[in-house]
């Protein structure tokens, strides 16, 4: 087998980019503890771009009160945290968004990227039944939304019925 140049190239440049993102990840959480709340918004956004599951524990910080003075920074990492965590991995993470009482919009993030996460993510079904009572139309539809992902449907003579009461799901 050939070795050529060009394939060197491509090696390279791959391995080049791989090490870039990694740095460019480490970069962007060391600038969420920024004294610039703009220096911060611009983090987040970056991590949530790239996905970064490293965030996940400073971006869940940050969205305690008392973890962001900046209402803007928040709102982005919550919103952050929305899009990179429909991972099981985020599961510990998003069950305190779910219970935060200060802002729906952190428990509507919550219940939809719980919703995203689907089947694997079942363990967060009494947090999202207790959600499917909450004041905010928004953060009842997400639980609502979340759940019918999370629980199989079953079929009935008259067709698919709905969502199964998890006692009487079939066990996998």
């Amino acid at each position: 087998m050939i070795w050529s140049a060009a394939a060197t190239f491509v090696v390279l440049a791959a391995a080049g980019w791989a090490m870039r993102g990694r740095l460019l990840e480490q970069y962007y959480l060391w600038r969420l503890g920024s004294g610039n709340a703009v220096e911060r918004r611009v983090a987040v956004r970056n991590l949530r771009e790239m996905g970064s599951v490293k965030a996940l524990p400073r971006l869940s910080a940050m969205i305690l009160p008392f973890g962001e003075s900046d209402v803007e920074v928040r709102n982005a990492a919550a919103y952050a945290m929305g899009k990179i965590a429909p991972r099981p991995e985020a599961i510990p993470y998003l069950l305190p968004m779910l219970k935060n009482r200060d802002v729906q919009e952190f428990r509507r993030f919550a219940a939809w990227s719980l919703g995203e996460i689907g089947r694997p993510g079942k363990i967060a079904i009494p947090e999202l039944e207790e959600a499917l009572r909450d004041q905010e139309e928004s953060v009842r539809t997400a639980a609502s939304e979340a759940l019918r992902k999370m629980r199989p449907l079953e079929v009935r003579p008259g067709g698919i019925d709905g969502p199964v009461p998890l006692e009487a799901a079939p066990r996998a």
